[in-house]
């Protein structure tokens, strides 16, 4: 059995979207269309709320699996419904996001 070890980071929202190096994130064909409703968003949301408010240094969002395809762009493997919500929301807030968000469809 080898001893290969995933390329494994925890990275904030903030790395994500404005970290040290522009990134662009690809969703691929494949991936279904963005489907989040009202219901999820708020989930979302409601639970970030909840952990900034009992001033958790550190809050679990989920899973965000990349695949490396050279010049600093990551196809979307999975997480692409909390990314793009992220995305949208930084947006509505009129927040700085340097990071790219494209679809292949």
């Amino acid at each position: 059995m080898s001893n290969n070890s995933l390329p494994l980071k925890e990275l904030s929202i903030k790395d994500v979207f404005n970290g040290s190096e522009n990134v662009k994130y690809e969703i691929p064909i494949y991936q279904r269309n963005y489907a989040w409703e009202k219901d999820e968003i708020a989930a979302l949301v409601r639970d970030v709320w909840d952990a900034c408010e009992k001033k958790k240094s550190a809050y679990y969002i989920g899973t965000l699996v990349t695949y490396d395809k050279g010049d600093s762009t990551f196809e979307v493997i999975d997480g692409q419904q909390r990314l793009t919500t992220l995305f949208l929301i930084l947006k509505a807030m009129e927040r700085e996001v340097r990071n790219k968000l494209t679809y292949r469809a």
